[in-house]
């Protein structure tokens, strides 16, 4: 998925909560906290599976995957360790393993395209899609 896909598919899930909570009476317009509870339980995988992909893509963006697992050792790192506990492993892994393919075929990654005030250097991606 590209970062645009993630983030329709999550804006997707927060309109089908509000449908919800509209359908329940309540009105105006809602911030996340206010329709989670309308989330059922497999929206709410839908939604860490799709953050999931969120931070892979950072990973792979700057070369860090293994942050999230490390191929070498066979283990989560850090980042990756959140998403295997709430999603399982085997989830997690297979989330993983199909956003680097994806990336592999569909995007492009920009390196070193901007420095903030800081002096800390940031890449982008290109969506070949």
């Amino acid at each position: 998925m590209t970062s645009e896909q993630i983030v329709k598919a999550k804006n997707d899930l927060f309109d089908k909560a509000s449908e919800m909570a509209r359908a329940d009476g309540k009105e105006g317009r809602f911030n996340l906290g206010e329709v989670w509870p309308y989330y059922t339980d497999e929206m709410k995988t839908k939604y860490e599976e799709l953050w999931c992909r969120d931070m892979i893509i950072s990973c792979v963006c700057y070369s860090t995957e293994y942050n999230f697992y490390d191929e070498k050792q066979k283990k989560f790192g850090e980042y990756g360790l959140r998403y295997a506990e709430k999603l399982g492993d085997k989830r997690a892994l297979e989330i993983f393993y199909d956003q680097k393919e994806f990336m592999k075929n569909h995007a492009t990654i920009h390196t070193a395209v901007g420095t903030d005030c800081e002096g800390v250097s940031y890449n982008s991606i290109t969506w070949d899609i």
